[in-house]
């Protein structure tokens, strides 16, 4: 790398320098006086938003990007015309010539979910087609745009952004590229200005607690450093590039660690919408049986279906149902224990679950337990 190419780059980090915020001394906000506060609102007057109604239903839709997120009924154009058209194909395979109000919302919703259901697996399909493609050609330039864009924060947190450009190849590549800058430079000048040191402290990784006792004074020292660093990058950066190759190879086959974030966000709003269907369409089974047991019952008995009190009210044994309850009872704990006699010389097995039949009191209110309770005492 020639003197003017490193002359050039330690120009621009003067400048990204004097254009980074002081964190030791940062700038107190201005607080704005009646005059302009007054101004303000004088300003704020001239625009006051959409009147009319078109205007206000436009407006509202500002904030639509994908009509995934939210879990209204909002929708892009086209898209609601298809959920319009699905909600008439739902009714019709469901019979209903014309639907309640009930049946009209969860006909609505079910469309609707459906729609972003098959809008999320469209677009899943084309990020993994469109990822694809840019895997064989844009590639490398990506990968060194993300490297520098992080290597310009290196200032900020020099530890954790050293450790970040380290996981990369481009990110060591990177490292490499500006260790040899001031490398450069002690060759020209044999040391470095304040810029360049400051420079070195952050490619090297070091905290801003430990800058004072993190120096270098003689020219021997800072040689070391630079070759240090850069036979630590050499170890590391083969490695680096098989990675980086292997996960082109999978982007070009649509698998890639870098679509996660956006292919998960995908999923949970599909899953989501999924739920909202399952939900609704059995909502909506669900409102239909009734309906329709509804009518039968009217249809059949001349009366409403809403069953009366006494029909699933508890009613209490007689003395006769409990006689056979208890013999019932006593003969099964024969059976039982002829069954434990035979089974004396086998194996040990666990024991077999308790039927209904041995628990003849389990629906039974506590009056009726207390009855039979005294009948077995009796008995």
């Amino acid at each position: 790398m020639d003197a003017a190419l490193a002359a050039s780059d330690v120009k621009g980090l003067t400048r990204l320098r004097q254009s980074a915020p002081d964190r030791a001394n940062p700038q107190k906000p201005t607080m704005s006086n009646d005059t302009q506060t007054e101004a303000n609102r004088a300003n704020s007057l001239l625009s006051t938003g959409p009147l009319s109604v078109e205007g206000k239903s436009h407006s509202r839709r500002n904030a639509l990007k994908s009509g995934l997120s939210g879990r209204g009924l909002i929708l892009p154009e086209n898209e609601a015309k298809l959920a319009e058209s699905r909600k008439r194909s739902f009714a019709t395979s469901f019979h209903l010539d014309k639907p309640d109000g009930f049946s009209e919302v969860l006909l609505t919703q079910i469309a609707v979910e459906s729609v972003r259901i098959e809008r999320c697996q469209q677009e899943e399909q084309l990020i993994r087609e469109q990822s694809s493609a840019e895997a064989g050609t844009l590639w490398q330039i990506e990968r060194k745009i993300a490297a520098c864009e992080l290597g310009k924060t290196i200032h900020e947190d020099p530890e954790i952004v050293r450790l970040k450009l380290e996981m990369t190849y481009y990110g060591n590549e990177w490292l490499k590229g500006r260790w040899m800058i001031l490398h450069a430079a002690l060759e020209s000048r044999s040391t470095w200005d304040a810029v360049e040191t400051a420079f070195a402290q952050d490619l090297s990784g070091t905290p801003a607690m430990l800058r004072e006792s993190f120096t270098f004074n003689t020219l021997d020292e800072r040689k070391a450093l630079v070759k240090n660093e850069l036979e630590k990058l050499g170890k590391v950066i083969l490695d680096r590039y098989m990675q980086d190759q292997k996960s082109q190879d999978l982007a070009e086959v649509g698998v890639s660690s870098d679509l996660d974030k956006r292919l998960k966000t995908l999923k949970r709003y599909e899953t989501a919408s999924r739920r909202a269907f399952d939900k609704s369409l059995a909502e909506l089974r669900r409102h239909l049986a009734e309906i329709k047991s509804n009518v039968k019952q009217a249809n059949g008995l001349g009366q409403s279906a809403k069953p009366a009190r006494q029909d699933y009210e508890t009613k209490p044994l007689t003395d006769r149902q409990l006689g056979q309850m208890v013999k019932e009872i006593n003969e099964e704990l024969d059976e039982l224990e002829a069954n434990q006699t035979k089974r004396v010389d086998t194996a040990p097995t666990a024991p077999a679950p308790m039927g209904f039949s041995s628990r003849p009191d389990r629906h039974l209110n506590r009056q009726q337990r207390r009855t039979l309770e005294a009948a077995k005492r009796s008995a």
